[in-house]
Parts: structure tokens; sequence; C-alpha cells
């Protein structure tokens, strides 16, 4: 509005100008003329002097208007402004406030969800380690009914099987080096050594697997090496006390089928097995023990 009102005033100023150029021009030429023509040329000079005039006090009337209206707006700009503020602070403390409300709500939705997974998840580990120990207790009770069912019947196989092994040393009687000599040629020359020792002696009760614990280190035994060890535990002997427990007939079987005959009485390994199964050492197993003896290592 201000701008515009400038624009006016300044056309109105080119316009007053102009007048008064084509007035003096208009004089230069009137006055050669008559009286007549110069009074002519002044009433028109004095017209124009007072169109001029009256042009620039409307143009000072309108420049004031322009002002004051130019005032009206800035005050109403102001106004507006300040309005707009006000509005503005109201809409961010409600923005603020709704903000603080929600996350207020969120938080409490939010803690309220973790009280509900942690109670969840108490309960669920309650019932699973109830359940667990429920299955555990079952298992437990059925481990027991096994293993006292497999003792029972490990029992009465191994009374079986003493009961066969007392009964097969009865009937096999102990042979003299002569006679087991003559058993032995009446062989044939591809006899076995199972064979062989079946001729002149009672094979000893062995076992199907070694006990729970584990087979004993055989080694520990003078005069049964790492090949030995093996022969033996191919015919089920894997610990001390099936040794110790060894008869003769028993002993000329095994040293027969080892091609070691004589040698477990000489080197007495009943006696050796014996002292071994009651967990005691001889003087050949302290040195196993210690790694002295090559021919037991492995």
């Amino acid at each position: 509005m201000t701008w515009y009102n400038v624009q006016l005033f300044l056309l109105m100023l080119v316009a007053v100008f102009i007048g008064l150029f084509i007035g003096c021009r208009l004089r230069a030429w009137w006055e050669p003329q008559d009286a007549e023509r110069r009074g002519v040329f002044k009433g028109l000079s004095s017209a124009f002097s007072g169109g001029a005039a009256k042009i620039s006090a409307g143009a000072e009337t309108v420049r004031e208007k322009a002002a004051e209206t130019a005032a009206d707006a800035k005050t109403g700009a102001k106004s507006a402004v300040a309005t707009a503020k006000t509005k503005a602070a109201d809409a961010k403390a409600d923005a603020e406030k709704a903000k603080a409300d929600a996350e207020k709500k969120a938080n409490a939705a939010a803690d309220k969800a973790k009280a509900d997974a942690r109670k969840a998840k108490d309960d669920a580990a309650k019932k699973a380690k109830a359940a667990a120990d429920a299955t555990k207790k079952k298992a437990a009770d059925a481990r027991d009914k096994v293993s006292a069912a497999a003792k029972s019947v490990a029992g009465k196989v191994k009374d079986e099987a003493q009961a066969v092994a007392k009964s097969a040393r009865t009937e096999v009687k102990d042979l003299s080096d002569e006679e087991a000599a003559e058993r032995l040629a009446a062989l044939p020359d591809d006899a076995t050594p199972e064979q062989k020792a079946d001729a002149v002696g009672a094979r000893p009760a062995g076992l199907v697997s070694p006990d729970a614990g584990g087979a004993d280190d055989l080694k520990r035994i003078r005069g049964i090496g790492k090949v030995n060890e093996k022969k033996l535990n191919d015919v089920g002997i894997y610990h001390f006390r099936q040794i110790a427990a060894w008869t003769a007939p028993e002993v000329r079987w095994v040293g027969t089928f080892l091609a070691f005959a004589g040698r477990i009485e000489r080197e007495d390994w009943i006696g050796q097995a014996k002292v071994l199964a009651e967990g005691g050492d001889t003087a050949f197993s302290k040195r196993v023990d210690d790694g002295d003896v090559p021919s037991s290592k492995g």
C-alpha cells in the first residue's frame, strides 16, 4: 500500500511539471501577440496552476490516507501476530500436555506388560520345573526298576554260570603232563589253539562284557602283555577276580590257548590276581603304574 501511494504521488508531480512546462512554452509562444491573447494566456496559465495546486493537494490527501491505511494495517498485523503467537503458545502447551499424558499412559502400559510377562514367565518356569521334576522322578523310578531287574537277572545268570562252571570243574580232571602231551599229539596238525586247549583242560567261564566299571588292566600281572590281554579279553576274561578263581584244568586250558604251557604257574598269575582283585599292589604292578614296563604301556 505505501509503495502504491508513493508511485501515485510521483505521477502527480510529473503531471505538475509537465503542466508547468507546457504553460511556459505556451506563454513564450503567446507573448508576441496582443494584449488579448496575453490575457487569454494568463487565464490558461492560472487555470493550469490552479489545477496543478489542486492535483498536489489531492495527492497529499491521498498520501495521508495511504499513511493512515498503512498505519492501520501495521497495527492490525501486529495484533494478528500477537494473536497468532498466543494461539501457537496455547497449542504448544496443549501438545506438550497431550504428549506427557500419552507417555504416562504408555509407560503405565509397558510396566503392566512387563509385570504380566514376568508373572507368565515365573508361572511357566514353575510348571516346567514341576513337569521336569515329575519326569525326573519317573525316570529315576524306571531306572531303579530296570537296575533292580538287571541285578536280579545278572544274579541269576551269575549263579547259573557259577553252577555250570562248578559242575564243569568237577567233571574235568587235571591231567598230568604226559596225558596232556598224548592228547595234543593225537590232534591234527591244523588244530586251532582253542581245539588244543579244549583237549587238555577246562575253558574258564567268560563274561559277555566287562563290569559296569570297565575292564581291569590285566597287564599289571607279570607275564601278561598287550597281546595276551587281548586274547584273554576275546575269551571273556576281563577282571582279576576271574583269574584268581581259575582251577588247575582252567590254568592248563589258558596256558595251552596262549601257547604258554607252565608259565602261568611259574609266574603265579593266580596269586598276583588275588592281590590285585582285593585292591592291593604287587612289585610288578607298581612298576606298571609308574610306566617302567614298556610292554605293559597302552
